[in-house]
């Protein structure tokens, strides 16, 4: 493998990657370990240590230690492994569904991250995106969780990638949802309509940091019955605010979380034992669906000297 490139086969899910780091000015006479440190975050000094056993390399051939001493310009190579679920999807289920000179509007499959993790590099959006348009700059302008498929917004260069970031954090976009949600006392029943709008913020309770529970952050989702099946209902569903996790979080607090949802509907303890094993088959037996039940199906945006999008997917109910 090229150490400086993903791997050979990018869509392996073993597959790796090389992190290459620059030692800048402020760092000289630093040890390896404090370098790497400043560099990979939330890493501690003894993970780091552990890393810099694993493999690390330094350009010019020097042994990597973590006491080894830095010089400004130095080059240290970091080795990293893929850890993904084994059902991630393959880069060649994603679609494109509209395009223009300014932007791309692809079809996201559930399972497959837009950004890079520390443990996710060659298996994303971005990484697709690098392989599809080497010679041009494609960002995505917005996220969607790895579990939610559906309209994903990608800016083409950096005037229209700033535009439509702007756009999307500022509200002015128009996105549509559908989910499915766990509904045995049908609180949602065919076109009925609610307005789900208690303030959210990060769960101070949750052991999952990433939680959002009540809060002081206004939002609102409005939500219609859409149909149901069994003890599911089906829903469609439209924001107003933005917040992380807020589809997700609003239906959990109403008593119906989506189906399959690992954090809100399975809750932290399922949530923090999948990543630390994500795809394990103990874990895969007890969800309803492997990845959970929400799609983007429509996304609009008119931005000022930009092509406006207006772009959908149709989903069949039955197959979320």
């Amino acid at each position: 493998m090229d150490p400086e490139s993903p791997a050979d086969n990018p869509d392996s899910p073993e597959a790796g990657w090389i992190d290459r780091y620059e030692v800048g000015p402020h760092q000289d006479g630093w040890r390896l370990d404090r370098v790497l440190t400043e560099r990979i975050r939330r890493a501690s000094r003894s993970q780091v240590a552990s890393i810099i056993r694993g493999g690390v390399r330094i350009e010019d051939g020097r042994r990597a230690k973590p006491a080894t001493r830095m010089r400004p310009g130095d080059v240290v190579l970091v080795p990293r492994i893929e850890r993904a679920d084994p059902a991630t999807p393959a880069l060649d289920r994603i679609r494109v569904i509209d395009t223009s000179d300014d932007w791309i509007v692809i079809d996201k499959p559930a399972g497959l991250l837009v950004h890079r993790t520390a443990h996710e590099a060659t298996r994303t959006v971005e990484a697709w995106l690098a392989l599809r348009w080497p010679n041009e700059r494609i960002e995505p302008v917005h996220r969607l969780d790895r579990d939610t498929s559906g309209c994903l917004v990608c800016g083409r260069g950096l005037d229209a990638i700033r535009a439509l970031r702007a756009a999307f954090a500022e509200g002015r976009v128009d996105k549509r949802y559908r989910a499915r949600v766990v509904d045995p006392g049908q609180r949602w029943g065919v076109g009925e309509t609610r307005t789900l709008d208690t303030p959210l913020g990060f769960d101070a309770e949750s052991e999952v940091r990433l939680r959002m529970g009540a809060g002081d952050l206004p939002c609102a989702t409005h939500v219609t019955g859409r149909g149901r099946d069994g003890g599911h209902a089906i829903l469609d569903v439209r924001i107003d605010g933005g917040r992380q996790h807020q589809i997700r979080a609003h239906l959990s607090l109403f008593g119906t979380p989506i189906v399959g949802d690992k954090l809100y509907g399975m809750g932290d303890a399922f949530f923090l034992a999948w990543l630390d094993a994500p795809g394990d088959l103990a874990l895969v037996e007890q969800l309803d669906t492997r990845w959970h039940a929400l799609t983007a199906v429509e996304v609009a945006v008119d931005v000022p000297g930009l092509a406006r999008i207006a772009a959908r997917v149709d989903k069949n109910d039955r197959s979320m």
